[in-house]
């Protein structure tokens, strides 16, 4: 789960578009192929996830190539090999230590806190452009030729964070409409609940049997269109 590099550790988001392949992605995915190859020794009828780095961050998929390499061999099997991403887009929304109420969804959000941060309007048509990015570089940086082979590993917003039943009902309506499989975080997280949308939009609420949860109505919608 968000595996990392020690060159990560170094790197800022923006860094993950100005080199190519690090050494450290390769020993990475070295490691995968033979974590690979002794589950295989052993069962042939396991699917296995595997996740991009910095952090399982959608910035680093372009790094996982799978025309040469150890990857290569298993990445064609569509039933039993899948890449996995998270979605917290973007951080300063969707992450409560860093918005303090400070940004909406929709709205404008800074894409850093700092003078010279770049801001541009979150809202559907951004996320939706998002997700036909993050696709491009499924289908022709990795060359993955099934849906199913892409999972969104993670994907959520504090829940008191103002518009996120809206966020939420947009991020999983791109997801069914690629048809990739979804896992929201959390569900009944023990040690912290401001993912926990079972407890509704209010940051003090604790009572899961709560009327008018917008949060879980717009999950409920997503989980409608996949059956």
């Amino acid at each position: 789960n968000e595996p990392y590099t020690a060159s990560d550790e170094q790197k800022c988001v923006d860094d993950l578009f100005l080199s190519d392949h690090p050494s450290d992605d390769n020993k990475l995915m070295i490691y995968y192929a033979e974590i690979i190859d002794a589950i295989r020794h052993e069962d042939n009828n396991t699917p296995v996830i595997i996740e991009s780095s910095f952090w399982a961050n959608w910035r680093a998929l372009h790094f996982l190539k799978f025309d040469r390499g150890p990857l290569s061999l298993h990445a064609n099997d569509a039933d039993l090999f899948k890449v996995s991403f998270h979605m917290y887009e973007p951080r300063l929304l969707t992450t409560h230590r860093f918005n303090h109420g400070r940004f909406t969804y929709p709205g404008i959000v800074p894409n850093y806190d700092g003078p010279y941060a770049l801001s541009e309007e979150w809202n559907s048509s951004r996320v939706s452009s998002l997700f036909d990015d993050i696709e491009l570089i499924i289908t022709q940086v990795l060359g993955l030729k099934s849906k199913h082979q892409v999972l969104v590993g993670e994907l959520g917003i504090s829940r008191n964070v103002s518009g996120a039943s809206e966020y939420l009902r947009d991020l999983l309506s791109e997801c069914c409409k690629r048809s990739w499989s979804t896992c929201l975080y959390s569900f009944r997280e023990s040690h912290w609940n401001l993912m926990d949308y079972e407890l509704g939009v209010h940051q003090e609420n604790e009572n899961r049997k709560i009327n008018d949860n917008t949060l879980m109505e717009a999950i409920k919608e997503s989980i409608q269109r996949t059956t």
